[in-house]
């Protein structure tokens, strides 16, 4: 679900030992569950919504899910960031929610991990921690500076990113964490490649790099490809190569293990999250547009479904154990599912391009970003096309120029940590 140039081979290591099992005693929820019944939607896709208003909300208004994952008990398992809480929906479509406990936790990315479980970045808690499929949560493991997306390593370690600080992380089960960084920029999505290396997004610096799961603080062997690619957001593996969406540019491009980026698939507006369909297809959000797309291995755009209704902002996405493709509705507060079954219909092509003119400078009208997480309060910026820049940790806590005042310079947001309670 969310994600700078440089010179050198400058390294930096954060190194810390968390003298705790991954798995003591267990702490689990006893708070009411609910099934959700399918609603069919329009484009053919279903959706299962979630409780609106989100009832744990601080902030109020809906629960916001983001990242969504396939567990290993057959069932589909997402983050609500608003409503700090872990879901699991059924491919019969029975959603039961979680509750995680001493909050605040702002829970973003999760995958299945060591153990059997189910683990999870907490941006606002900078930390991670895990569930089991039985609903029991482990404790939190602190880690840095607000892990954004996470992924198993091939070593059975947990790898995630951390876009504010700069840093690719990895953490043993047993909670000790290592960081790398070099010439990184602001890290975002995070797969295991064909080549059992880790690969990563870096949204402001326009590249996908790799690591090793041999690197070392010392040595930490970090390979960047690309260089201003528009804004690369979400990335997967498939059939011996990678996919990656970028949100920027509106497109889909494959790169394979040598660091050859193929030619740009034009997609419809703010790609974010890809994920590799039954069908072997790539299949992506459309944040922006709303929609669900389709490419081909060979790189064809096939199809863009709308999502449940619009301006429901498709976040994370995932191939479920149906077959079918599971996705969240970030603002839709719903989890939807589409089929993968044909037939295709090609899109129409694309208009005109218009007339060329002298450029001007753009300008932006600053959005409303205060209390919203990095992740979100980019995305409102990309919608808005304001340049920006962020300062400090946490959730936004102001902007200059002000909400709702229209410039053409760079945006600065300034960020503040939760009070812990």
């Amino acid at each position: 679900m969310s994600v700078g140039h440089g010179s050198g081979a400058g390294t930096s290591e954060k190194r810390s030992t968390v003298k705790r099992s991954v798995f003591p005693s267990l702490v689990v929820s006893t708070l009411a569950l609910f099934t959700i019944l399918v609603t069919p939607a329009v484009s053919g896709a279903q959706t299962f919504p979630l409780t609106n208003p989100c009832p744990p909300a601080a902030t109020g208004g809906t629960c916001q899910p983001a990242g969504i994952t396939t567990g290993p008990d057959g069932n589909i398992w997402f983050t609500e960031e608003n409503g700090n809480r872990i879901g699991r929906i059924t491919p019969g479509g029975a959603i039961t929610e979680f509750p995680i406990p001493n909050p605040p936790s702002l829970p973003v990315e999760i995958t299945p991990g060591p153990g059997g479980a189910l683990w999870f970045t907490e941006s606002a808690a900078n930390s991670i921690r895990y569930i089991t499929t039985a609903g029991a949560f482990g404790p939190r493991f602190p880690v840095g500076a607000s892990p954004d997306g996470i992924v198993m390593g091939p070593d059975g370690n947990i790898w995630f990113t951390e876009p504010v600080a700069n840093r690719i992380g990895k953490m043993t089960p047993g909670g000790a964490d290592t960081h790398f960084s070099s010439s990184l920029n602001e890290p975002g999505d995070i797969t295991v490649g064909p080549d059992n290396r880790l690969w990563f997004t870096q949204g402001a610096g326009g590249r996908i790099g790799a690591i090793p799961t041999s690197a070392t603080p010392s040595s930490p062997s970090i390979s960047h490809f690309g260089a201003g690619l528009g804004d690369p957001s979400g990335i997967t593996s498939s059939a011996g190569a990678l996919w990656f969406t970028e949100h920027g540019a509106s497109q889909v491009r494959r790169i394979d293990t040598a660091g050859n980026i193929g030619p740009p698939t034009p997609v419809g507006a703010g790609p974010s999250a890809i994920a590799t369909g039954a069908d072997g297809a790539l299949w992506f959000t459309e944040e922006i547009a709303g929609r669900i797309g389709r490419v081909t291995p060979s790189g064809v755009l096939t199809n863009e479904f709308p999502a449940s209704s619009p301006g429901a902002e498709p976040g994370g996405i995932t191939a479920g154990p149906d077959g079918a493709l599971w996705f969240t509705e970030h603002v839709g507060n719903a989890i939807g599912r589409l089929a993968t079954a044909p037939p295709f219909v090609s899109p129409p092509p694309p208009p005109p391009a218009p007339p060329a003119t002298t450029k001007k400078a753009k300008r932006c009208k600053v959005p409303k970003l205060r209390g919203l997480t990095i992740k979100k309060a980019r995305a409102r910026l990309r919608k808005a096309r304001c340049k920006y820049r962020f300062r400090g940790k946490g959730r936004v806590r102001s902007t200059v120029p002000k909400t709702g005042r229209t410039t053409t310079k760079r945006v600065t947001v300034k960020l503040k940590r939760a009070a812990r309670r």
